[in-house]
């Protein structure tokens, strides 16, 4: 009996030590020396990591798809080729009519447009009340990027029955961005 259990406990020592060594050896080459991790994925995008030098490979309804850890180096950008460049704010100012006889002003859509080259980052309006006894009441309906980059628009509309005009500014910031 004492043989029995010293057999059994060296064959239970034995195949911890395996699986040690085993799952030291699979850590260790996943990712491989290069810095890659290699990988399948499936339509459902199911994503599993391989060990290729291990004999693993993507099944027949799997893509592969390999990425580094660290990944390649990015330019520096002291060139002054990448980034972006020539900020510029571009604006349109024009009259924001008041209400007459109790009924609100009427709306105003615009756009501003970048000069050729500068896409639009950012943008937005401003009333200007300056002059008048009172604020200009208004609502911004609308104020976004045109879809196609170029410029900004926006739609205001005076909900006062003021008669008197103010201003409104749309405007839009444009810069040049290199690809």
């Amino acid at each position: 009996m004492t043989f029995t259990i010293r057999r059994r406990g060296l064959l239970i020592a034995a195949t911890i030590a395996v699986l040690a060594i085993g799952a030291g050896v699979a850590y260790a080459t996943v990712p491989d020396s290069a810095g890659v991790i290699h990988g399948c994925y499936d339509q459902r995008g199911q994503l599993r990591v391989i060990d290729p030098s291990a004999g693993d490979a993507c099944k027949n309804n799997e893509t592969s798809l390999d990425w580094s850890q660290t990944g390649p180096p990015g330019q520096d950008g002291s060139n002054g080729t990448n980034g972006v460049s020539g900020y510029q704010i571009v604006q349109f100012t024009g009259p924001l009519p008041g209400g007459v006889d109790d009924i609100p002003g009427t709306g105003q859509i615009d756009d501003v447009h970048c000069p050729t080259g500068k896409k639009v980052t950012g943008g937005g309006v401003t009333v200007d009340s300056s002059g008048l006894d009172h604020f200009a009441d208004s609502i911004v309906r609308y104020s976004g990027p045109l879809s196609d980059g170029s410029g900004w628009t926006a739609f205001i509309q005076r909900t006062d029955n003021q008669a008197a005009t103010a201003h409104w500014t749309l405007w839009a910031i444009c810069v040049t961005a290199a690809p």
